[in-house]
């Protein structure tokens, strides 16, 4: 069918329903804004357009501005902007019960078809089946098995950045996908499935972009999903439709292979292989799935970027690197690689972990939530439905907090009071809040601190040298300024090793 085909009576009628819906909206938005908090003066009726490119920027200025929290209007919705840790304590974590669910996305939900993730959810019953299956591999005590696939993977990385230093972004993103598929599938992974990784980061892209506010105009005017495809517009039901199938495929691809491993016997032990075990229910395949494709998709690339991150860091701030292997040659000695079981005897590497996540936090958005409940709170009124985000970019630039908070300093982690205990522990908003905090944050942090010392303890990073000259590099160092997985762009390293016999014995652990 054409635009043409269609009789004009039919094209007016079309025309009229749609502003009527475009009216309706209108009024619920100005309805649904009475005593929210200020924020940036938006434009008439519509609000803003969507959020600003420099995003981070605008929100640690507007939190500057603002205090704890502001309203911003995005396309004529309102979303709450908890601009301090002490307010998302107090409206994610304390009152959980009126904000544990996600905001409806017609694009990421409907259309991509993401609304039974794990993370977005807001079914209670479906929500508790899933933490008690990640749970089974993602407590504390559960992902301490997995240590040892960490090591190797991670000295692996190592080794593939020795030989190859300008793929180093390769190599990190291959270890990290193989450990988090080796613990979701008993999958394990070789340079030859690259497509596979390539099509897992397609994903988390992909699911990330769906869900920014204001990046689709179907978010706002939901009626817009039940238009054709080829009126003009609507290539956003093109793409979700492209990118629905591109999700299936990389969910069923590692999937459908446990399950031949199991009917052939040759199945490795996996949180998939466990789970299908255990299940009597066909219809659980489903949610077993989905939990699998939730540990791999999200663990995989935002430890990726963590550890992106840390390298950033080192070459910036070359005396970090030094102060830790210096603690590392104390501790550790040469004559073994360190392991995470070290952790707790290496303060200053394990320092450079917190000070990595909140530095460069690789979420600086959070993931959104929304009220089930009116609520009041600083004297406003607060109404159910209203989309609310943790500005973890902003927390992580409290200046009392985290003086000179550009500046990579582990130190403020090592602090002997208790508010260096404190701090320790706001690093982690980055995590996520309540009851939809990330389950998985021993094993990232495991993951990050097995690369933290894996690398400074077997090599030196610099930038690489300028020319025929021995002097380095200046590297300008850019960042995204967006809500997206927060890394920065590919930069130029040079990678040595740091001692004789380095190489030599991480090979030979791997060889083991």
């Amino acid at each position: 069918m054409t635009p043409e085909s269609i009789p004009l009576s039919a094209r007016f009628q079309i025309g009229i329903a749609f502003l009527l819906i475009v009216a309706a909206w209108i009024w619920h938005g100005k309805r649904s804004s009475a005593r929210l908090p200020p924020g940036p003066n938006p434009l008439p009726i519509i609000g803003n357009i969507g959020l600003p490119k420099d995003t981070l920027s605008s929100f640690k200025n507007w939190a500057d501005q603002y205090g704890d929290i502001m309203t911003l209007r995005i396309m004529g919705k309102n979303i709450l902007i908890l601009n301090s840790k002490a307010a998302a304590d107090e409206l994610l974590e304390k009152r959980s019960s009126s904000t544990y669910a996600r905001p409806v996305y017609t694009m990421a939900h409907e259309i991509v078809g993401t609304k039974h993730f794990p993370s977005q959810t807001s079914d209670p019953a479906t929500h508790k089946t899933y933490r008690r299956m990640l749970a089974m591999s993602l407590s504390p005590r559960a992902s301490e098995a997995y240590r040892p696939t960490q090591m190797l993977e991670i000295r692996k990385a190592v080794m593939d950045m020795l030989n190859e230093a300008d793929n180093y972004v390769a190599a990190i993103q291959r270890a990290v996908a193989s450990i988090a598929l080796q613990i979701a599938y008993g999958y394990d992974i070789n340079k030859e499935d690259d497509g596979l990784i390539k099509k897992i980061q397609r994903m988390m892209h992909i699911i990330v972009e769906v869900q920014i506010p204001g990046r689709f105009l179907v978010d706002v005017i939901p009626a817009l999903k039940y238009l054709p495809t080829w009126i003009p517009g609507m290539k956003f039901k093109r793409d979700g439709e492209l990118w629905a199938a591109q999700i299936r495929e990389v969910e069923q691809i590692p999937f459908d292979r446990v399950k031949r491993d199991m009917a052939a016997g040759t199945a490795k032990p996996s949180l998939v292989s466990t789970l299908l075990e255990q299940s009597s229910a066909v219809d659980e395949e489903k949610w077993i799935k989905m939990v699998a494709g939730a540990l791999y998709n999200a663990g995989a690339e935002t430890t990726s970027a963590a550890i992106q991150n840390f390298l950033a860091a080192i070459v910036m701030f070359p005396d970090v690197q030094k102060k830790a292997q210096r603690e590392l040659d104390a501790v550790i000695g040469r004559d073994r690689p360190p392991t995470i079981e070290d952790r707790a005897h290496l303060p200053y590497c394990s320092a450079v972990v917190h000070e990595t996540l909140r530095w460069q936090p690789v979420t600086p958005g959070a993931i959104p939530h929304v009220f089930v409940h009116d609520e009041e709170f600083m004297g406003y009124r607060i109404p159910k439905g209203t989309v609310t985000l943790a500005n973890v970019w902003a927390m992580s630039r409290n200046a009392t907090e985290y003086p000179d908070p550009e500046i990579f300093k582990p130190e403020r982690f090592l602090e002997a009071d208790k508010h260096g205990a404190e701090n320790v522990e706001r690093f982690r908003v980055g995590f996520g809040f309540g009851r939809r905090v990330c389950p998985g944050i021993a094993l990232a942090e495991a993951s990050l601190f097995a690369a933290v010392v894996s690398i400074l303890w077997t090599c030196n990073i610099s930038p690489p040298s300028s020319g025929s000259s021995a002097k380095p590099q200046e590297i300008e160092m850019r960042f995204g300024n967006t809500l997206r997985i927060h890394r920065p762009d590919p930069f130029p390293i040079h990678v040595n090793p740091r001692f004789l016999g380095a190489v030599e014995l991480i090979r030979d652990t791997i060889r083991d």
